[in-house]
């Protein structure tokens, strides 16, 4: 999906794994209402306190109700993410970057056991950051924080790399058993913080004044598959957010078929070919 922002900046953004992509209105408001906080207190931590804010160790001190700081420390440039699954590929090298991590609301739950959001947060150096925050999901039951890179369906330049500051949590748990494990349900706050405004208000109607859905044929899970799945999702909500501008079509390619291209559009409209041209070139597809 894509999602329309109707917030002032700082802009947050969730992109998510799956063969529906979601970029949600979440994309640009936030997962969690203290993430934005915390998010938008760090930035401006960083970026508007004159040299103090250019210290990244000093985001440590950083101090929020509810909020606990484990680590600041800054990244080097050329740093390289290793893949976050098999077949995927390494992502780099990055840009400087600042590297915050921590827990909201640390707490016992049921049976004892510890929960809390775990959170990171990667800002870039102050010359390169573009103003904007982006929001990063995870997927299926979650449970792992994931490097805050905004990188899938970003085509081959994540979010942080375009300078945004980008966030990623857990959603208030730590996976035991892989990525479906679900067994955080039975305490109830831990349950909430999972699945916190996961559904839209509003009916059919309401939702698609500030989203959309892209299909992806073929595509798996994760991405790959005999599919077209390299396209740029965020430079589309950047658009619309920013400009206005409804995305009418999304460009995509891949591996698994190389020198084609098709244009993806909102559901339920798709590519359909124009009688004319090369079948491999998306230009020669209309909307249908």
């Amino acid at each position: 999906m894509l999602g329309l922002d109707t917030e002032p900046r700082c802009h947050m953004g969730r992109d998510n794994h799956s063969n529906i992509v979601p970029v949600t209105r979440d994309h640009i408001v936030g997962w969690h209402p203290i993430i934005s906080a915390v998010g938008c207190d760090a930035v401006c931590f960083r970026y508007c306190r004159g040299s103090v804010g250019k210290l990244c160790a000093d985001l440590g001190h950083l101090k929020m109700d509810g909020v606990e700081i484990t680590k600041a420390a800054m990244i080097p440039a050329g740093t390289t993410i290793p893949p976050a699954y098999p077949g995927a590929p390494a992502i780099g090298p990055l840009p400087a970057h600042c590297r915050v991590d921590g827990v909201i609301n640390r707490r016992k739950g049921a049976d004892g056991e510890e929960f809390g959001i775990g959170f990171a947060l990667a800002m870039p150096d102050a010359t390169a950051w573009n103003g904007d925050f982006m929001m990063q999901g995870g997927s299926d039951g979650n449970g792992v924080v994931s490097y805050p890179l905004g990188a899938s369906y970003a085509g081959d330049k994540p979010a942080l790399v375009r300078g945004f500051a980008v966030a990623s949590t857990d959603t208030g748990q730590k996976a035991k058993a892989g990525p479906f494990d679900f067994s955080f349900m039975r305490d109830q706050q831990a349950y909430l913080d999972f699945a916190y405004q996961a559904n839209a208000d509003g009916g059919a109607e309401k939702v698609s004044e500030w989203s959309e859905m892209f299909l992806v044929p073929g595509m798996r899970h994760f991405g790959g598959g005999p599919a077209l799945d390299q396209f740029d999702m965020l430079g589309a909500v950047v658009n619309w957010v920013e400009k206005g501008t409804v995305p009418e079509s999304v460009i995509a390619t891949g591996q698994a078929f190389p020198g084609r291209s098709r244009p993806l559009f909102a559901y339920p409209k798709h590519a359909q070919y124009s009688g004319h041209g090369d079948t491999n070139d998306a230009h020669n597809f209309k909307c249908q």
